[in-house]
């Protein structure tokens, strides 16, 4: 059965609900949720749930149409820039001091995810070839 990259989304939201929530009641997120009701009121804290809740409908989107039109492999290499680029904004937004440690850690993890998605990458492509290397031979 082939499935539109809006049935994926559809069909992965009802089990993702069912293992989520009661983590979120274990947690003690429904008694944030209710304080920050509370607080700023029940529009504001609907209104900024509808809009984290799009955000995050429109990245798995486009994350499920990006692997279906390029491969899963060019999606795993663009990943660990991805991370990096989180990473390098987090610094900007949130208020954090950086330090030489701090700077070191980042550039190591930069290098493996980079590292990681070049070996991983080259892999499946021998993998690819080989088949048509072997079909080639076989004639």
């Amino acid at each position: 059965v082939r499935l539109n990259v809006f049935d994926v989304l559809l069909y992965a939201t009802l089990p993702s609900i069912i293992v989520l929530l009661p983590w979120s009641y274990a947690m003690g997120e429904f008694e944030v949720l209710e304080a920050a009701i509370e607080r700023q009121g029940l529009p504001v804290v609907s209104g900024l749930i509808l809009a984290g809740g799009t955000l995050a409908f429109t990245y798995n989107l486009f994350c499920t149409i990006f692997i279906k039109m390029t491969s899963s492999v060019y999606y795993g290499v663009t990943g660990g820039f991805r991370c990096s680029l989180a990473i390098l904004l987090s610094f900007f937004i949130f208020p954090q001091k950086i330090t030489v440690l701090g700077i070191c850690g980042i550039c190591i993890a930069m290098c493996a995810f980079v590292a990681n998605s070049y070996f991983t990458m080259k892999e499946k492509l021998s993998q690819q070839k080989a088949p048509a290397i072997q079909g080639k031979a076989s004639e």
